[in-house]
């Protein structure tokens, strides 16, 4: 496997995450002249929580200048992780961003759940203004009231 079709493999999961009302963002860093030599391959926000990914084929290892910008985004505080697998991929997800949890898991206790998690991070409505049948549909509310919130 090339280490392109670990990061294709990631960004698809992260846009099945997406589909099933995850909020969850992925955007592939391409190497060049306007971009830091040595930044992971992908950047990951969820639930406010900054996530760099490199990818690496299994038997390699990052470079110095990898390891350098690891070691600057850690200190700034942010999680940054070397995958070589999907299933590593999840793994990280699941224990720094969801305490062990699958997302099947987070779906499965269903929208009482996810609200009070959106009230912890002081960003949802009451359960009662939810109204809403899904959590993808739930997911897409969030998003259009953090929209709202920004041109206020």
């Amino acid at each position: 496997m090339k280490e392109s079709d670990l990061i294709a493999k990631i960004k698809k999961h992260v846009e099945e995450l997406r589909r099933r009302g995850v909020p969850i963002k992925c955007l592939k860093i391409h190497g060049n002249q306007f971009a830091e030599r040595g930044t992971p391959d992908l950047h990951i926000t969820c639930r406010s929580r900054s996530f760099w990914v490199e990818c690496k084929v299994p038997g390699e290892k990052p470079t110095a200048i990898q390891l350098q910008r690891i070691e600057e985004w850690r200190a700034a505080g942010a999680t940054v992780a070397v995958v070589t697998s999907l299933e590593e991929f999840e793994q990280l997800i699941a224990t720094d961003l969801f305490k062990g949890k699958t997302v099947g898991d987070l779906l499965a206790e269903g929208l009482e759940e996810l609200a009070e998690s959106l009230r912890k991070e002081r960003l949802a409505v009451p359960m009662e203004d939810l109204n809403i049948p899904s959590p993808s549909r739930c997911a897409r509310e969030l998003v259009l009231r953090r929209q709202e919130d920004r041109f206020r």
